[in-house]
């Protein structure tokens, strides 16, 4: 059932409620699901095994012991940008089967290059592919100075990685191009590149959804604001209802 690359707590649930069909999920800092709110954002605590897939970090458990594999990187965006710390776009982890670890180790070893491993696509096809990404690219254009310049490379970057997701899928996975629950500012471009990318590939298997807006007060606001655990149930559950809808081959 799974694939590689959770990194969204939301589509984690949303997985588990879907029996058929490979699922994979990939985001941006709103998905660490935090288990209560106000919880800091560097706890790690949760070691019940029967509730590993709430940990922030490392490799996610479900309560039936299936394990969904992928380190989660807060802050990541569609594209590294220097308004941002961040090491890493998704675009430059995406084709590969742990970038991340590959780094770390080489830098342990002193290696000066790291030939990186590709993530075997053909081999574990998925069905539907979420991607929920544009929060923090948001927060990237209102770092920098060139805002206009800084939408434009959202725009060239965000089209070119849905169409490598594409190319190393094959044109039969679904393309889920979400965003939500914290921030829409760029959902206009996303919904506009998708249209786009349609209308020039003739490609029918990309879809666009926004989830609903969150509250930053009550059970939907976890630590720092973002979503908790409750509002990813919430969203999880848009997820599925959205997914059961899609047009069936």
């Amino acid at each position: 059932m799974f694939q590689k690359k959770f990194r969204y707590m939301a589509a984690v649930l949303a997985a588990l409620m879907i029996t058929q069909g490979s699922f994979t999920a990939f985001a941006d800092e709103i998905g660490p699901g935090y288990d209560e709110q106000n919880k800091a954002s560097t706890d790690t605590s949760v070691t019940d095994p029967a509730n590993a897939w709430k940990k922030v970090n490392g490799v996610y458990v479900d309560n039936n012991g299936k394990t969904i594999e992928g380190a989660l990187l807060r802050g990541i965006s569609v594209a590294k940008s220097s308004a941002m710390p961040n090491l890493y776009g998704m675009n430059e982890l995406y084709p590969y089967t742990d970038r991340i670890i590959q780094d770390k180790l080489a830098q342990k070893r002193g290696s000066p290059s790291v030939e990186y491993l590709p993530f075997d696509f053909a081999n574990h096809p998925a069905r539907y592919i979420v991607l929920n990404l544009g929060t923090n690219d948001a927060s990237q254009i209102y770092f920098r100075p060139d805002k206009k310049q800084a939408e434009i490379d959202f725009r060239e970057n965000y089209r070119a990685f849905v169409s490598t997701i594409r190319q190393l899928n094959g044109l039969k996975a679904n393309i889920i191009c979400a965003l939500g629950c914290m921030d829409y500012y760029l959902f206009d471009t996303v919904k506009s590149i998708v249209s786009r990318l349609r209308a020039d590939t003739k490609d029918k298997n990309i879809f666009i959804f926004k989830y609903n807006k969150m509250m930053n007060i009550g059970p939907d606001a976890g630590a720092c604001l973002h979503p908790s655990i409750h509002r990813h149930q919430l969203m999880a559950q848009e997820l599925v209802t959205f997914i059961q809808n899609l047009p069936q081959e």
